[in-house]
């Protein structure tokens, strides 16, 4: 029937095998290759699911180096702006230890300040990663021209355990800065802006 209708002979352009047992793959395509002689293209679709998972696999080690690399960047400027911080601050150390702070109390300041952000850090960058996902997905499917309603997956699990490495990752950042700052003697601190 759909010959009639498609006005077609007996060649065909394409044709569509179903099976039900996934070990059988293998046998059907080599005894179809046989039967036409090695002269048709099969697509099957475990080696479909092959190559899109190493796209997959290979998109997912690009974004991991793109993701490192941020963290590294991050955590040099932490400790850039901590150890600013600490040089525009040395009065404010000075004082501080004058009226009895001790080095803890010096080190406390610095770290939280390298933590908040740290903190503001990740939320920002979720939040741009959250709506630029939303972009490029809308822009792929558009350019694309694919009617499909794709939205992208966010896990609550993998975001709070890379809000944890940042806060980690910002402690460690801010831990030098903060030591040298609590390290900085009072009399120096002050006699430095007398």
């Amino acid at each position: 029937k759909g010959k009639e209708i498609l006005e077609k002979s007996d060649d065909y352009d394409l044709l569509f095998l179903t099976y039900d047992d996934i070990d059988k793959v293998e046998s059907i395509v080599n005894d179809v290759q046989k039967y036409f002689n090695n002269q048709v293209t099969i697509l099957n679709s475990l080696e479909i699911i092959k190559s899109l998972t190493k796209f997959i696999i290979g998109i997912s080690t690009f974004i991991s180096s793109i993701a490192i690399f941020s963290l590294i960047v991050g955590s040099i400027g932490i400790i850039i702006t901590i150890y600013t911080s600490v040089v525009e601050r040395t009065r404010e150390i000075g004082i501080i230890k004058a009226l009895g702070g001790t080095n803890r109390v010096i080190l406390g300041m610095f770290l939280t300040e390298s933590v908040f952000l740290g903190i503001i850090g990740a939320m920002l960058g979720i939040v741009f990663g959250f709506l630029g996902s939303h972009v490029l997905l809308s822009g792929f499917l558009y350019f694309l021209n694919l009617p499909l309603d794709i939205y992208p997956v966010f896990n609550i699990v993998e975001i709070s355990k890379i809000g944890i490495v940042v806060i980690v990752l910002s402690i460690f950042s801010g831990l030098y800065p903060a030591y040298k700052g609590s390290k900085i003697s009072p009399v120096n601190a002050l006699s430095k802006y007398s």
